[in-house]
């Protein structure tokens, strides 16, 4: 009778491990982004693209507490010599907003893109993820924003003022207790200099992903995202989805719960192939019901 080689044994053993903890983090996730008990959710969206950033947002009490490039991606054109820096980026600014908004616009933002834009591109990326819970009443939070703002005296912030503003903003979430299992992968991205955007892959974000849910958490690391349920809007780069399924990669798992589907990779609960996955944004409802 055949005998599975020693070093085959070993390798199916820590992958069926890699798929409990990842099992764990997924249920994990689905629980925080059923709990309102705690307080109000807080979620953070982050988008970039082609290695530039595009939008920072918090979403919480039905607002999109907002920074973005009024104009989306600026062409690559040749920046004029007395604006050049000495970053490998030429100087943007961003504009600060509040809006009504909701966690599920956001996703469908998320999908019409992904189905709007073209499949090309190796630094896209377009997470959401729960990052806690506020205890701040609406009204309360708006103040926090305008505070934060108030204390950066230019009127166009740049890319370094926008990260400067979030961290202060950030305490609307009271540490530790309020804060969700990816609230270090958020305060991770506020350290990453403009210049290394053109760092994310696809291959990057995938693998950093699996290893925040393997491990609880995204302590220490370094990587683009995931969120409660799962919401997990990375690369429409379908090439990159075929490689990594030739060199046996575990697809990104995401919950089996009600909500609505956008376009994001995710993965059937206990699946560990890329051949079990689909464009689809797996988003909780609120309170845990069905859409």
């Amino acid at each position: 009778m055949f005998q599975k080689p020693e070093h085959i044994k070993a390798k199916e053993r820590e992958e069926e491990e890699q798929a409990r903890k990842t099992e764990e983090g997924v249920q994990l996730r689905k629980k925080q982004g059923e709990d309102t008990a705690t307080g109000e959710q807080v979620w953070y969206s982050r988008r970039v693209e082609d290695g530039c950033q595009i939008h920072w947002a918090i979403i919480t009490h039905g607002k999109k507490y907002e920074l973005r490039l009024p104009n989306g991606v600026r062409a690559r054109e040749k920046v004029p010599e007395d604006q050049r820096t000495n970053t490998f980026e030429p100087p943007r600014e961003y504009e600060d907003r509040i809006v009504p908004w909701s966690l599920k616009e956001e996703a469908n933002r998320l999908r019409t893109l992904n189905l709007t834009r073209p499949t090309k591109g190796q630094t896209q990326d377009y997470t959401i993820c729960q990052i806690g819970w506020t205890a701040l009443a609406g009204e309360e939070v708006d103040a926090k924003w305008k505070a934060a703002r108030k204390t950066i005296e230019a009127n166009a912030l740049g890319f370094d003022d926008c990260l400067a503003l979030l961290r202060d903003f950030a305490d609307i979430i009271k540490k530790p207790e309020g804060c969700a299992l990816d609230y270090a992968w958020f305060a991770e991205t506020l350290e990453i200099p403009s210049h290394r955007l053109h760092e994310i892959t696809p291959e990057k974000a995938v693998r950093s992903f699996q290893r925040m849910l393997q491990s609880g958490g995204g302590l220490g690391l370094a990587g683009a995202g995931a969120g409660a349920g799962i919401v997990y809007g990375a690369y429409e780069a379908g090439e990159m989805m075929e490689s990594m399924g030739r060199n046996g990669n575990m697809g990104v798992p995401a919950a089996a719960v009600d909500g609505t589907c956008g376009a994001a990779w995710c993965c059937s609960s206990g699946c560990w192939d890329w051949s079990c996955c689909e464009l689809c944004v797996c988003l909780p409802c609120a309170g845990g019901g069905a859409c």
